[in-house]
């Protein structure tokens, strides 16, 4: 018989002869000769080693060129790997060119990728040395640059690049502002640019260390930590403004002057003073408006004298006003010139107060108080008290009229309480049980009635012919001592399910292809599921004593085919049957 010839792929590499009725091991699988007895294992084995790849601890024996093993020797991180036919046959090569191992793979070739599984490195064969790709510090937490996706707050993604060292993250670039939904140490809301992380570390904040020529911001610690616009700072060089408030933290206050600073605010133990130091200087008011600018306010200190008034500079007394004043206090005058206050004109005075006679020659307007022992007018029977155009809002007196007597005129108006003690009853459906006597006043504004109901708030009610089981009853709660309001069908419940109990039987004179009454179902037989909510109370009553068609459900009784026999009639069949109904 023939012997077998196996050429190989390449035919450079020559042949394999199998002998007849033989079995060859010269590769990892048998090549079974012709004629070779029970070569159905073999041959299954050999599709079963192709299927797995020769999944095992160990690589198959007899590899060759091109062959691929699944190296289970680590259960924690199983390769695939190719046999690449180098010497003594055992040259095997992760299928990928990726070395995912804890020490430096001896098996390599240009371009091969080593991931250090202990020191959690990146490595490139570039033929004759690894080269680092990163990250460039080696620890379990990562260190370096890692290009990540944030969502913010409404669930949109934003490309970020986040600096970790050592698992803490101390920087990250971003192109939008937004605040991350899931929340980072340090980082509240991003900007575009470089962020910082905020959070304290090594006891200090970080934050970029070297000289910057240009920053739009600047940090202050007092007196409070926060980020400021380097535009809200006052510069010396140039007209400035600020919205804050400037506190001069010393005595000498504030001074103003190119050449002599003359004009000073300072503090003077619980003075606070405004000083002009120029020798018989001045202190001018001044205002603008329409583009004219007047002087209000003149205070001469070669004169010790004081202005106030349009332009009014040159005072010729030591208060001198031009124009009008007015005064909302007390004014006194202790001159002792018997024209020491002297008016050509009208005058209108808020109050007055003078132990010698004052007398008043024409019309005068008091807006103040005007206290009095009495008021006389200077003629009988002539002056009004009031006017029909400008009326007293209130007139406040113990007596009107002779002493002891009430006003016996025309009088509108309001009154704080009544003439005399009054009784309030209150009758009807709701009667007071004992009447209230007020006046109105006595005792405070609010007085409270006692009451009860009467047969009225029952008898004096229309009638009805029917009560619907939606209609209110009143009842009284001995639980919460008060009265509530409960429907007819409510009130009634517990008297409805105990007057029929679950699984009575009720003759039902009614054709029963209709449906039967409200919580009855017929009597036909018919299978009802016994674990749902409505029908269970009637299970746990008759259970299957009736029959069952599956464990979910149960019978009723079968009362159809009942008939009334042996009556007065003598009958054994009525020509219509009464059916039953059972009780839910």
């Amino acid at each position: 018989m023939a012997n077998y010839t196996v050429t190989y792929s390449d035919t450079n590499k020559g042949s394999i002869i199998v002998s007849t009725a033989t079995a060859d091991n010269t590769t990892s699988l048998t090549l079974i000769g012709r004629n070779y007895p029970n070569f159905g294992q073999p041959l299954a084995e050999n599709f079963l080693h192709l299927l797995e790849n020769f999944a095992s601890p160990l690589p198959p024996s007899n590899p060759i060129e091109g062959q691929l093993w699944y190296d289970t020797s680590d259960p924690t991180s199983k390769r695939l790997k190719i046999n690449d036919g180098a010497a003594a046959g055992y040259a095997w090569y992760p299928a990928v060119g990726v070395h995912q191992q804890s020490v430096e793979p001896t098996n390599i070739k240009l371009g091969d990728i080593w991931v250090d599984t202990e020191a959690q490195l990146l490595k490139i064969w570039n033929g004759t040395s690894w080269t680092l790709i990163g990250p460039s510090f080696s620890s379990s937490n990562r260190t370096g640059s890692y290009p990540d996706s944030l969502l913010d707050k409404n669930g949109d993604a934003h490309d970020v690049i986040i600096m970790y060292l050592n698992d803490v993250v101390v920087e990250i670039i971003a192109k939008e502002t937004f605040q991350p939904l899931i929340s980072i140490a340090g980082f509240t809301t991003l900007a575009p640019g470089v962020n910082i992380s905020e959070q304290i570390l090594d006891g200090t904040t970080p934050k970029s260390n070297g000289i910057a020529t240009q920053a739009l911001n600047l940090r202050q610690t007092s007196p409070s930590i926060e980020v400021v616009s380097a535009n809200n700072f006052i510069r010396n060089d140039i007209d400035q403004s600020t919205n804050g408030t400037i506190t001069i933290n010393n005595n000498s206050g504030m001074r103003i002057g190119q050449t002599t600073a003359t004009f000073q605010l300072l503090k003077n133990s619980y003075e606070a003073v405004i000083l002009n130091s120029y020798d018989s200087g001045r202190f001018v008011f001044k205002l603008d408006k329409d583009n004219v600018r007047t002087s209000l306010v003149t205070f001469d200190g070669n004169t010790n004298r004081v202005g106030i008034g349009a332009n009014n500079t040159n005072p010729q007394v030591e208060l001198d006003v031009i124009g009008g004043a007015r005064f909302t206090k007390k004014v006194t005058i202790t001159a002792n010139d018997t024209n020491s206050f002297e008016v050509t004109g009208g005058i209108k005075i808020g109050g007055i107060l003078s132990t010698a006679t004052v007398t008043i020659n024409s019309t005068t307007s008091i807006s103040g108080q005007l206290n009095s022992n009495s008021i006389i007018p200077q003629s009988d029977s002539i002056y009004n008290l009031g006017s029909l155009d400008l009326q007293y809002q209130r007139v406040y007196a113990k007596y009107v009229g002779t002493t002891g007597t009430f006003f016996s005129g025309n009088l509108s108006g309001s009154a704080t309480k009544l003439a005399a003690q009054t009784s309030f009853v209150i009758t009807g459906p709701v009667e007071t049980i004992v009447p209230v006597t007020y006046d109105g006043n006595t005792g405070g504004f609010t007085k409270t009635f006692n009451t009860r109901f009467t047969n009225d708030a029952l008898l004096a009610q229309a009638s009805t012919s029917s009560v619907l089981t939606t209609d209110i009853i009143l009842v009284y709660s001995g639980v919460e001592n008060a009265l509530r309001k409960i429907s007819k069908g409510e009130f009634l419940t517990d008297v409805y399910n105990s007057l029929i109990p679950v699984g009575s039987v009720i003759p039902y004179a009614a054709n029963p292809s209709g449906p039967p009454p409200d919580g009855y179902v017929w009597c036909d037989g018919y299978a009802y599921n016994r674990y749902g909510p409505t029908y269970s109370a009637l299970y746990n009553i008759i259970g299957t004593r009736y029959g069952t068609t599956s464990g979910n459900n149960f019978k009723v009784p079968n009362l159809n085919n009942v008939l009334y026999a042996n009556t007065a009639t003598g009958a054994t069949t009525w020509p219509l049957g009464i059916n039953y109904i059972i009780k839910l």
